[in-house]
């Protein structure tokens, strides 16, 4: 049971939904924000459960071994905390939302931004060490999480800005700490 509510840990700062509601905030988005984020979780949700579920496929079709590929995943997860860690925010994407088919492109930033590549490479990394059912379980938890975190409505923004700028650092400076550990652990391994 520890180890589901450590990868929990591991992918919600990944996700960093404190960051993405920060970002979402300059959005355009006419009151439907909470569309667009229900709209994306099921593809986001997909996606982390099938990156968890392939993971000896991909490091097979990659021909390298899970140690190295903890390495890689590793520096992965610095880069993405990067850029909140300094800004306190993700790279913006404006999003104007329409109707039918002009909704497609923000519910697929979205989606993105839920399932970044941070995420896809610790549910490979944590699913080869920890197993696939509970990293899926896991994943797709934070992702869920971070889907509420964005549905939250436009009247609380203002009252929770500081405090959700805060969260989004040190969810960085978490992100971060784990992806040196995996780093180290890989180098460690091999």
């Amino acid at each position: 049971m520890i180890d589901f509510w450590r990868l929990l840990l591991i992918t919600l700062v990944a996700v960093n939904p404190a960051a993405l509601r920060l970002e979402s905030e300059g959005a355009a988005n006419g009151g439907r924000g909470w569309a667009v984020a229900a709209a994306a979780l099921p593809p986001a949700v997909g996606l982390v459960a099938f990156a968890a579920a392939i993971h000896s496929e991909f490091l097979d079709l990659l021909d390298v071994s899970a140690e190295s590929f903890d390495v890689a995943a590793g520096i992965v997860m610095v880069v993405a905390a990067l850029r909140p860690l300094l800004l306190g925010r993700l790279p913006e994407m404006p999003v104007q939302l329409g109707r039918g088919p002009q909704l497609l492109m923000p519910v697929t930033i979205v989606t993105f931004a839920l399932a970044n590549p941070a995420v896809l490479a610790a549910m490979v990394a944590y699913s080869e060490r920890d197993g696939t059912g509970i990293t899926i379980a896991a994943g797709a938890t934070a992702v869920l999480l971070a889907g509420a975190v964005l549905s939250i409505g436009a009247r609380r923004r203002r009252t929770v800005a500081p405090l959700t700028a805060v969260v989004a650092w040190t969810s960085a400076v978490l992100l971060v700490a784990f992806g040196v550990g995996l780093i180290v652990d890989g180098i460690r391994s091999v």
